[in-house]
Formats: structure tokens, sequence, C-alpha cells
């Protein structure tokens, strides 16, 4: 191989690709416009049919693959033979992927067919099942070098790939954080602010506590609706806001959710507005008084609510976990409090609600903390990675 000094050319392979509903998808969108920005690379995107193929400057998108089952394989590869890479880099899991095992052989099957440097990033390991740890490491085992976003999932491959797989450890590369994939409004003015609250329901001097991601196991929703019970039994005047989807009527947990919301008698409490653009969830979530983001497994650096909010400058209460950086500091730039503990999330959102210079202070902290997440420092680390990895095979 003869790695052109000037530009890299990457093959970005990704089961999801807006306007598919997935994290990943929005990743990986998100890297890709800004590493295009930056002009060091050529890159083409591969992904699923359902994807557009939007006309991005220094981006093309095939959205060729109808299944990740065996028969996308083919297209896959076709699509490798056509671009001709330096550079191929996966994104772990998908939702598209669902359970087929040709995604965690596509590594292997792109070596057989003349890959040099294969990189992948996993956007999820340590809450998996053994299997699905087992299958996360088979793409790992053919890998040459392997992203995380966060250091929980960095420690939680690092300890499952001990004995024989412990080869896979040294090619853990350092943690590349996600950013935030909804953009902060430039300015929501004080009269549009009151506008969106009156639409919520809201009620004039009341608190606009908002909840923005999907409604499922592990985001600690039904600890969020027992705090809120205890914060306005208290006579915290609050009201939540979830930008979420809801549909009992669809959906087995948020039928659980709907019982669990009437039996509190939380009517008149809580609105839920839906699906919002993302330009419409940046005004919601600068419009409102802080976040509440209750993780049952504890926040990390690849929460996307978590890191939406932090864009969009709204102070965040969220659950605390030991592999969070040491720059997420409690009571400086957000509030953190043990998961699975409503009596804790309550008196948390009750004094950061009554403390209006607690809350001023959160709220300048937010800004110092998103600059960690900013979309030019991680494409910049991914084009140091691909430079290492490339300078490596001219050995």
């Amino acid at each position: 191989m003869i790695m052109n000094e000037s530009r890299i050319k990457l093959l970005m392979i990704s089961g999801s690709f807006p306007p598919i509903k997935d994290g990943v998808g929005d990743y990986c969108s998100c890297l890709c416009r800004e590493m295009a920005v930056q002009g060091k690379l050529d890159i083409d995107i591969v992904t699923s049919s359902q994807a557009v193929d939007p006309s991005i400057p220094g981006l093309t998108v095939h959205p060729v693959v109808n299944s990740w089952s065996w028969s996308g394989l083919s297209r896959t590869l076709m699509a490798f033979h056509q671009v001709k890479p330096d550079i191929v880099h996966i994104q772990y899991p998908s939702i598209t992927y669902k359970r087929h095992l040709m995604p965690n052989l596509l590594p292997l099957f792109l070596r057989l067919a003349g890959a040099e440097r294969i990189i992948i990033t996993l956007h999820g390991f340590g809450l998996y099942t053994w299997l699905g740890k087992l299958r996360l490491s088979l793409p790992s085992a053919f890998s040459h070098g392997i992203i995380t976003v966060s250091q929980h999932i960095k420690l939680s491959a690092g300890q499952f790939w001990r004995g024989p797989l412990g080869f896979l450890k040294a090619r853990l590369e350092e943690t590349v954080f996600t950013g935030s994939s909804i953009e902060a409004c430039p300015v929501v003015t004080a009269g549009r602010k009151v506008e969106l609250k009156n639409k919520w329901g809201v009620k004039p001097h009341h608190l606009a506590v908002s909840y923005f991601g999907f409604i499922n196991d592990g985001k600690g929703f039904d600890d969020l609706l027992r705090a809120l019970r205890i914060c306005l039994d208290q006579d915290l005047p609050c009201h939540l806001v979830c930008l979420s989807d809801f549909i009992p009527d669809e959906d087995s947990y948020h039928l659980k959710i709907k019982q669990l919301f009437d039996s509190l008698g939380l009517g008149g409490q809580v609105t839920f507005t839906g699906y919002l653009c993302p330009q419409e969830v940046a005004e919601a979530l600068a419009s409102c008084d802080y976040s509440v983001l209750p993780f049952n497994y504890g926040a990390s650096t690849k929460r996307s609510s978590l890191l939406a909010a932090l864009a969009c400058g709204c102070p965040v209460i969220t659950t605390n976990d030991d592999s969070l950086p040491p720059f997420f500091e409690n009571g400086r730039n957000i509030v953190l409090v043990p998961p699975r503990d409503p009596l804790r999330l309550a008196e948390a959102m009750m004094h950061l609600g009554k403390d209006k210079t607690l809350l001023q202070g959160i709220g300048a902290g937010v800004k110092t903390l998103a600059g960690y997440f900013s979309w030019d420092k991680i494409a910049d680390k991914h084009y140091k990675i691909y430079q290492k990895h490339l300078k490596t095979g001219l050995k």
C-alpha cells in the first residue's frame, strides 16, 4: 500500500444512517459530516437501503444493503471493491443488523477480499449478555483497531477479553467520545420559551423539567415518575415535559408506564410531545429549566440524550457511574444521584429547582462540559487513528 499523504480514502460501514431512527446512525452521520468538513478524507458510506442518499460535499452514500443477512454480503463487498479504500471503518451494533451473524463476520470477509486496515467502533458492550459480548468479539478478532465511545465499554471489553481472548485488548484504542446529534439553537427568546411552556401546559411560575430520549426499560423513567410525585407532594411547582414518543397501545413497556402514571395521579403534570425533529428538540431543551435522565445503570459518555442536553446548555440531573470521566463534577457542571433511587432523585430535583444560584452555576458549567464532546475534536482523533494504522501498515 502507498499511503496518500494528503487524503485518505475511507469506507464507513453502518447498518443505520438517517432517516433510520437509531443513535448509531446519527453518530455516523455527524462524524462523517465533520470529517468531510475537515477535508482530509474521501469518504464513502455503505448503509441500509432504507437510508437516503443525501447530497453532502465530501460524502458518497451507498444505501445498497437490503438486509444484513448473508444476502447483503455481496453488495457490501461490491461496494468495497468499487471504492478501493485505504481504511474500512465499521460501526457496531445497529438495529438493522438484528441478530444476523453476517455483520459480526464482515471484517473476516473484508480481509479475504483484500482489506488491509479495518477499524471498528463499539457503541455497547458492558450491559450485553455473555453471548452478546461473544458476538461482538468476532468482529474485534478480525479488525486491526477497536474504538470505544465510553470508558465503561472499554473497561468491560478489556475484562471480558482475558485468557484466550487476551490478544484483543492490545487492539483497543483510546476512548473517543461521541457527540450530540442535536445542535444547539442560536437563540431562544424569552417570549418563545413562554409560548412553548404554554403549549405544553406548564403553569406560570412552574418549573419545566424535561426528559429526552426513548422510553424503555433501562432509562429509569418509572423512577422519574415516582420522583415527580414526591416533588409535587412536597409542593415543588413543576411539570414534566417528555420529548418522546409515548404509544401505550402499541408498546407493552409504555402500557406499564401508563398504568404507573395513572396510579400516581400525575394527570395534568406530564406532557408527551411525541417525536420532534432535531431543531425542535434543541429549542425544547433550551426552553426547559433543567433535564432529568435517571439511567438505571448510570450515565455514560455514549448517552445521546445526555449529550444533547449538554450541547443545548440545559442543566442535567442524571445517575452516577464510576466510569464517568473526572471532568463530570457533581454540583459544578452536573448533578449526580445514585441509580434506582427515586427519593434521592426527588431530593436533587427539589434542591436544583429551589436554589436558583445552583441552577445558574450548573447551567454555566454545562457549556464547558459540552466542549469535551465537540465533533471537530472527535473527527480529529479519528483521523489520527487512521494515520497511525496506515503508517503501521507501511512497515
